[in-house]
């Protein structure tokens, strides 16, 4: 379970004086325990996994809010927080299997053009939502259409 990776990176990271990297983990285990306690039970490691997509997300709309505010200090801050996380994620499919996966459920849509992007999107982020994010399969599904 994620959960057990996190507290063994907490203790290295109190090991080694790892400032930014125990905060966020700390952060993290945060996130995750408060999600437990708001479902009243275990979490499964899907539903962990969720917990920490939700955190990258975070991240990543925040580095874009700081970009835009000319705030590299911070934008930094969040990108070095974003790549730990990463650690705990799954590692997400190539752009070729994404581009596979999306041609097969192209089938079922003969004259598939934008305006069904939505219902195809619909039905592919279900399936790939541990293998790749949201917007990286509206972005291939764009270049395929």
């Amino acid at each position: 379970m994620i959960i057990d990776n996190i507290h063994q990176s907490i203790a290295e990271a109190l090991k080694s004086k790892d400032k930014t990297r125990l905060s966020t983990l700390r952060m993290l285990l945060s996130a995750i325990n408060y999600q437990k306690i708001e479902k009243g039970k275990e979490l499964s490691q899907e539903e962990e996994y969720d917990v920490v997509r939700k955190e990258v997300k975070k991240r990543r709309d925040a580095m874009e809010a700081y970009q835009k505010g000319s705030r590299k200090d911070l934008y930094e801050n969040e990108k070095n927080e974003l790549s730990i996380l990463y650690e705990f994620l799954p590692p997400e499919i190539s752009d070729e299997e994404l581009d596979s996966q999306i041609q097969k459920e192209l089938v079922n849509f003969p004259k598939a053009d934008m305006s069904q992007m939505g219902q195809i999107m619909g039905i592919l982020v279900p399936k790939l939502k541990d293998k790749a994010s949201p917007a990286r399969i509206g972005e291939r599904l764009k270049k395929v259409l």
